[in-house]
């Protein structure tokens, strides 16, 4: 049987229910998010007045990597390492440009003032088939593995095109060639800062983030050297510092935020 087979089998209700999920808990897991991180989505100059920002839609598809739908899998198994053996999200996808949009003449600098409002596209998918099986098989509720996967989605939007306080971002460009350990280690930090801030109002979302974390590898437990670091301020603090030097490198990240305390072995692309 393909693995695209066997998703294919999901009940339509767990579509429903990702739906409900994302609904009822997005604006809390953004204001999550911008309270640790200290980063907007829209940011004003002080100078022109000039209000600039990037929308970000949610959506709720039927769709996994091609990579994994094409996998055949045989009677007894364990699905869960096999899917995220993958280098991908396979429970949801930040979709972004891979640099900045032509129209703008100075695309290279962070600056707000050389961007416009509404040219960089990005979107987040959350893949409900994929979040209904991995939720039956981690025992934990669709509503508790929606939340942790939009709270990581969301997670990449805000590191990438959020405001710091001098109204800097990171470029599409320096963005999309940072390493991958890094990337995913600020949405797993962030994920988790999320599920402590929130367990109680999103019920079993820490949990679900917990059981999930057992299965997962590589560059998504590229974030756990840094949970010694007491305030999740030094987080964004070392983002914005790292956004304005290009493309991040996850051991810079790391000696910068860590200093002496740094884990080395998680080796960055």
């Amino acid at each position: 049987m393909k693995v695209s087979d066997l998703l294919d089998q999901i009940p339509a209700d767990i579509q429903l229910a990702v739906q409900e999920a994302v609904k009822r808990h997005k604006e809390r897991i953004r204001r999550a998010l911008r309270a640790d991180l200290r980063l907007k989505t829209r940011w004003k100059d002080p100078e022109s007045g000039r209000l600039v920002g990037f929308r970000c839609p949610v959506r709720v598809d039927l769709g996994y990597p091609k990579e994994v739908g094409d996998r055949f899998i045989e009677g007894d198994f364990d699905l869960l390492p096999m899917l995220l053996a993958v280098e991908e999200d396979v429970l949801g996808n930040y979709e972004h440009p891979i640099s900045e949009p032509i129209s703008s003449p100075h695309a290279t600098l962070v600056h707000p003032q050389h961007t416009f409002d509404g040219d960089v596209q990005t979107s987040i998918h959350l893949y409900w088939a994929v979040i209904g099986l991995f939720a039956s098989r981690l025992g934990v509720t669709v509503e508790a593995l929606s939340s942790v996967v939009l709270a990581h989605e969301l997670a990449h939007y805000y590191t990438h095109l959020g405001y710091d306080w001098h109204g800097c971002r990171w470029t599409c460009q320096d963005f999309t060639h940072s390493d991958s350990y890094l990337k995913e280690g600020l949405a797993q930090y962030c994920t988790q800062q999320c599920t402590k801030r929130l367990d109680g109002q999103i019920p079993g979302m820490q949990r679900a983030y917990e059981r999930l974390l057992q299965k997962q590898s590589g560059p998504y437990l590229s974030h756990l050297p840094w949970l010694m670091i007491e305030s999740p301020e030094d987080i964004g603090d070392t983002l914005a510092q790292t956004r304005r030097s290009g493309p991040g490198s996850y051991e810079e990240f790391s000696r910068w935020l860590c200093g002496d305390y740094a884990v080395p072995g998680l080796a960055s692309d």
